[in-house]
């Protein structure tokens, strides 16, 4: 299956809103398979991708709030959790399923179109508090998600004008980076393996490995 952490919540909002296990069934594996591909792969790469190009877009599109002090770390502890989840554990759920209902006929922008959105709604409220405690706090309640979607979509598409053209050109930019890092990672952790299991240590494996590389 992959990478599952806010799987369930996917799984279990499909089914309480279809009551039809097989419904559920199929239409996770619309966002699994096709929608939202990648994403709940182990490695997590392309989740990691499109967080990277939200912060992106966040910071291009709304300046006063990428020069608040925590701006980072709110978008770092924040994003990855919102787009896993794909919204469940950010807006009501009302709102949700209007979400939902675009990104099946408009696909994963929605996603990027509400995140930015309820930043930009909320931007002010953010900036008066100085507490990153209490930011966190907020985020996290009820009170954060309780907002009209279709007002979030206006806020979206007046500060953004966001197009796939443009989300898949910054995919591709921003993936180069970050799939070259995510590699390293994984080498270090087979060398770590291998280093386990084997009698070599890790500058001998190191070597094999530049060698056998080298024979690709």
């Amino acid at each position: 299956i992959g990478y599952c952490q806010s799987m369930n919540f996917v799984a279990a909002f499909l089914l309480l809103f279809t009551q039809n296990e097989e419904e559920s069934f199929w239409l996770l594996t619309c966002f699994v398979e096709d929608i939202f591909k990648g994403y709940w792969k182990t490695d997590m790469s392309q989740t990691q991708i499109d967080v990277k190009v939200i912060e992106h877009l966040v910071h291009e599109k709304m300046p006063q709030f990428s020069q608040m002090p925590n701006s980072n770390l709110i978008l770092q502890t924040s994003l990855t959790r919102w787009v896993l989840s794909l919204l469940i554990n950010t807006f009501s759920s009302h709102s949700v399923l209007i979400f939902w209902d675009n990104i099946f006929t408009r696909g994963i922008i929605t996603i990027y179109e509400a995140i930015i959105g309820v930043l930009k709604y909320h931007e002010l409220n953010i900036f008066l508090i100085s507490d990153i405690n209490e930011v966190q706090n907020f985020i996290s309640s009820s009170r954060f998600g309780i907002v009209n979607p279709f007002f979030i979509f206006q806020i979206a598409d007046k500060i953004a004008r966001l197009n796939i053209e443009t989300i898949n050109l910054l995919r591709y930019k921003l993936s180069v980076p970050l799939r070259k890092e995510l590699s390293e990672i994984n080498k270090r952790r087979e060398l770590c393996d291998a280093e386990k299991y084997t009698k070599f240590d890790r500058t001998t494996l190191e070597k094999l490995r530049r060698e056998f590389e080298s024979l690709a």
